[in-house]
């Protein structure tokens, strides 16, 4: 489905408000981009490649699972996301007061 790049980029900023992360695919054809697809953070999962150990993208949609190598996706994270994912969040970030603003989990 295309989208005017207007409607792109409201989606990809919503998934980004909503989950912290937007992903779009760069599709293309013969070689050369030709749009950007976003996907929804719910349906991506981020992997290793056993063989080259690079980062790979595991997309899922109701026509099955599919693969997508690192350098055809766009990865979009804020810094509490990319804090949690290698594991330090800071408690701010976790109470939405903010009250405890600044002092980290792993002191």
């Amino acid at each position: 489905e295309w989208l005017s790049a207007a409607n792109f980029w409201r989606l990809t900023v919503w998934y980004y408000m909503l989950k912290g992360e937007a992903f779009a695919e760069v599709v293309e054809k013969r070689g050369r981009p030709i749009r950007l697809q976003p996907w929804h953070p719910d349906a991506v999962t981020i992997e290793l490649d056993q063989k080259t150990g690079k980062k790979v993208y595991r997309m899922r949609d109701k026509s099955g699972e599919r693969i997508v190598p690192h350098e055809r996706m766009l990865h979009f994270m804020n810094q509490s996301r990319a804090r949690a994912r290698a594991g330090r969040v800071r408690c701010a970030e976790l109470r939405p007061s903010g009250e405890h603003r600044g002092r980290s989990i792993d002191r």
